[in-house]
């Protein structure tokens, strides 16, 4: 038999009515509670939207058009996503390098097949836009107007037949194939 001696105590010694349920019983710690789960899934899907969130969740889109013996791409990104750097990085290929990568790319119309741009896609791995020609032959210029736009430019030009990864011109006659 198990006495309470808080009993026998005057009645400000006493434990409070509610005491039992402040403190719980040994191995009861961990007792369910609706509304405390009810708040942490709250809490969870809060933070999973707070810090799960893609960094760069951008679209981009380019339309072609010809215009004076040369070819014009306009790529338009969602955002701001910084200056766009042009790098000629192949043989038959440059590359436009952005702060925030777009996660997806949207040609407006196909190109025509005797166009002297061959693709233009996503590369992850340079953090770039790669725009793949139909021929080494070719010169380009770019425009970054400032409203979340790149102006790309590109027109047939022998010399670049001869252009090298080091900067240099092979000599006449000579080019490079990667």
């Amino acid at each position: 038999m198990v006495i309470d001696v808080t009993k026998l105590l005057p009645p400000t010694y006493q434990r409070p009515s509610g005491y039992e349920s402040l403190f719980p019983k040994k191995g009861a710690l961990f007792t369910p509670c609706a509304g405390t789960r009810r708040y942490a899934l709250l809490f969870s899907l809060l933070c999973g939207v707070i810090f799960c969130l893609p960094e760069n969740a951008r679209a981009a889109s380019w339309d072609w058009s010809r215009q004076n013996g040369r070819e014009r791409v306009v790529i338009r990104l969602d955002g701001n996503a910084g200056r766009g750097e042009a790098v000629r990085d192949g043989s038959q290929s440059l590359a436009v390098h952005l702060d925030a990568l777009p996660q997806s790319l949207e040609a407006r119309q196909p190109l025509p097949q005797n166009s002297l741009i061959r693709g233009i896609s996503i590369d992850p791995a340079t953090r770039a836009l790669r725009v793949d020609t139909s021929t080494p032959a070719f010169g380009f210029i770019v425009t970054t107007p400032g409203n979340g736009s790149i102006i790309l430019d590109m027109f047939p030009d022998s010399l670049g037949a001869r252009w090298r990864p080091d900067g240099t011109l092979a000599p006449a006659g000579d080019t490079y194939s990667a």
